[in-house]
C-alpha cells in the first residue's frame, strides 16, 4: 500500500465537507487548520488522499456485526403470556459493531485480530472502530418508555508527519411519557468525552468531558402539526493539563413541522444559545468547544419547504441563517428539484 498525504481542494460553497480556519493568521492553508464543517456556508473544501512513491506491505481486517434481542417475539400472544414473560417482553436491545484496521505486515497475526489491543502505534496505517448499543424498556408503548445508549467512535491514521487519532464516547439516557394524548414530554441526558491526539506539537490535542441535559415538550395536532420546545444545558471542559478551556452552553429551541396534502411539508426551527467561554476564540479547541459558534448570544434559524409538484417531481426550498456572537448574520439558501424514477 502507498503511504499517503492529505491535501484540501476548494469547491463551491455547500459542496464540500471541511472548512478552513486561519488560526495563525498567516494567510496560508496548513493541513492542521482544516475542520469538519458544521454549517452549509462553511462547507467549502474536500480532502484528497494523494499516494506517495513509498510502498509498505499492509495486512487488514474488516468486521461488521449487528445483533437485536426482542424477547417479545419469543413467547406466545400477549393474552397467553405469564406475568414474568410479559415483564421481560418490555425489554429489547440493539447492538452494532464495525471495525476496519490496516496495519503493517510486521505485526503478524495481530493484523488479522480485530480486537487486538497491544499494537505499536508505529505499525498502524489506519484504524476505525464504531460501537453502538441501545437498551430499550417499553419501546413500543405509547404511554411511556426509556432507553440507554452507549456509543464509541474512534480512529487513528498515519500521515507523513505522524499518527493522529480521535475518539468520542457517549452515554445517553432518554425518558419519554405521554402527559396527555397530544402532549409528550422527554428528558435526555448525556455524559462522555471527545478526544483528539495531534501528530504535531501544535496545541490541537484535547480531551473534552461533555455533560448535558435536555428536557422537551412536544405538542401534536393529529398528523398535520407538530411543535417541540426544548431547553439544553451543555457543559464542556478540557483536561486541565491540556488547557484551561471550559464552556457552558444554554440553548432554547423551538422546532415545528406542518404538513398538508396541498401545501406539502414546512419545517421551521429557531435556536437561542447563550455561551460562556473562558478561553481565546479562533482556535482549534474553541471550534470543538463551541461548535463553530461564539461567546455570548448566538441565534440560529432554519426554514424548509418540500412539495411534490407531480407524480415523480419534488421541489425543496431551504433557508438557514445564524448570528454567532457579535459577528454579522450569515444567510444560506438552497433549492433542489428531485426526479423520482
Amino acid at each position: 500500500e502507498h503511504s499517503r498525504i492529505y491535501s484540501y481542494v476548494e469547491l463551491p460553497t455547500g459542496q464540500g465537507i471541511y472548512m478552513w480556519n486561519d488560526y495563525n493568521e498567516d494567510g496560508l492553508q496548513q493541513a492542521n487548520e482544516f475542520e469538519l464543517a458544521i454549517y452549509p456556508d462553511q462547507k467549502k473544501f474536500i480532502r484528497i488522499i494523494t499516494p506517495t512513491n513509498e510502498y509498505q506491505k499492509v495486512n487488514y481486517v474488516t468486521l461488521n456485526h449487528s445483533l437485536q434481542l426482542n424477547p417479545e417475539n419469543i413467547w406466545l400472544a400477549a393474552e397467553k403470556r405469564k406475568k414474568w414473560q410479559t415483564f421481560m417482553s418490555r425489554f429489547s436491545d440493539q447492538l452494532s459493531l464495525q471495525i476496519n484496521n490496516r496495519m503493517l505486515a510486521e505485526e503478524g497475526f495481530k493484523a488479522f485480530n480485530p480486537f487486538a489491543s497491544k499494537v505499536n502505534d508505529t505499525s498502524i496505517i489506519a484504524s476505525l472502530t464504531s460501537i453502538s448499543n441501545t437498551f430499550f424498556f417499553n419501546r413500543n408503548s405509547t404511554a411511556w418508555g426509556a432507553e440507554y445508549t452507549t456509543s464509541y467512535n474512534g480512529g487513528k491514521s498515519l500521515l507523513t508527519y505522524g499518527l493522529e487519532g480521535n475518539s468520542q464516547l457517549r452515554h445517553m439516557t432518554k425518558l419519554r411519557w405521554a402527559i396527555i394524548k397530544t402532549l409528550t414530554g422527554t428528558v435526555a441526558a448525556q455524559t462522555g468525552r471527545r478526544e483528539y491526539q495531534s501528530a504535531l506539537a501544535d496545541g490541537r490535542t484535547y480531551k473534552v468531558a461533555v455533560n448535558a441535559i435536555e428536557p422537551s415538550l412536544t405538542w401534536l395536532l393529529q398528523s398535520a402539526l407538530r411543535i417541540t420546545g426544548s431547553y439544553k444545558m451543555d457543559n464542556r471542559e478540557n483536561r486541565p493539563e491540556l488547557g484551561p478551556e471550559k464552556a457552558v452552553i444554554q440553548s432554547f429551541i423551538i422546532d415545528s413541522r406542518f404538513t398538508t396534502p396541498g401545501l406539502g411539508t414546512v419545517m421551521a426551527r429557531a435556536t437561542y444559545a447563550d455561551i460562556q467561554y473562558n478561553a481565546q476564540a479562533n482556535t482549534s479547541i474553541s471550534f470543538v468547544m463551541l461548535d463553530a459558534l461564539q461567546k455570548g448570544t448566538n441565534l440560529l434559524w432554519y426554514l424548509n419547504w418540500e412539495r411534490r409538484l407531480s407524480k415523480g417531481i419534488e421541489l425543496s426550498l431551504e433557508y438557514e441563517g445564524r448570528k454567532p456572537g457579535d459577528n454579522p448574520v450569515v444567510h444560506t439558501g438552497r433549492m433542489s428539484i428531485r426526479a423520482i424514477l
